[in-house]
């Protein structure tokens, strides 16, 4: 028994140093195979199912999720997959490009798909938000002509959204077990800054 429990160890020790765990959450094999895909490509295919009413599974969602390491929870209409909180970083730019989208588009996205109470509180008619939806393009990238559009009508709008969405990932961030959804690795592991450094380290929420 206890052979069979040390050449396992020594087999998942074997796989693991071939690993390297990178910043953006994706998982890359000693011989370049991607073995999980980063935050931002599994958010955007999880938003496109959601905009094509394609079940989603295995990501959390407003309304019937609440794990730690996303946000939106207050935000979103229910069913709408929640943005990848990143771990340390606080400014939207950042937060955006983190879920794959410029941070223009993401403020878009909430607009378009904000629950009533959001949309009344920031004082946005539900009107914007349902043509946003339709206006939306299946490829995620939205018209330059409409962000310039309304980022010139909702000028006070979008400031007001992108302070609300900074502090609720600070909020998150610094709530209890924050740190929970932090993942162990081994060899390879990449740091916020995109260095890899060698043995065991943690993967960023």
């Amino acid at each position: 028994m206890k052979f069979l429990i040390l050449f396992f160890l020594i087999l998942f020790n074997s796989f693991s140093f071939g690993l390297t765990y990178k910043s953006d959450g994706s998982i890359v094999s000693s011989n370049g195979e991607i073995l999980k895909k980063s935050y931002a490509d599994l958010f955007i295919e999880n938003y496109l199912s959601f905009r094509e009413n394609h079940q989603i599974s295995d990501w959390p969602l407003a309304g019937l999720d609440h794990p730690k390491g996303y946000f939106g929870k207050k935000i979103f209409i229910d069913g709408f997959p929640l943005p990848k909180n990143p771990k340390g970083i606080f400014n939207l730019e950042d937060i955006s490009k983190f879920n794959g989208l410029s941070k223009n588009e993401f403020i878009i996205m909430v607009i378009a798909f904000a629950n009533d109470s959001w949309l009344l509180k920031n004082k946005i008619d539900k009107s914007t938000a349902l043509e946003l939806r339709k206006n939306i393009q299946t490829s995620i990238k939205i018209e330059i002509d409409l962000i310039n559009a309304l980022e010139s009508e909702l000028q006070d709008t979008f400031s007001n959204i992108e302070k609300e969405i900074t502090q609720e990932v600070s909020d998150e961030a610094s709530g209890p077990g924050s740190l929970a959804c932090s993942e162990s690795g081994a060899s390879g592991v990449e740091d916020s800054g995109g260095r890899e450094s060698s043995g065991v380290g943690e993967q960023g929420c």
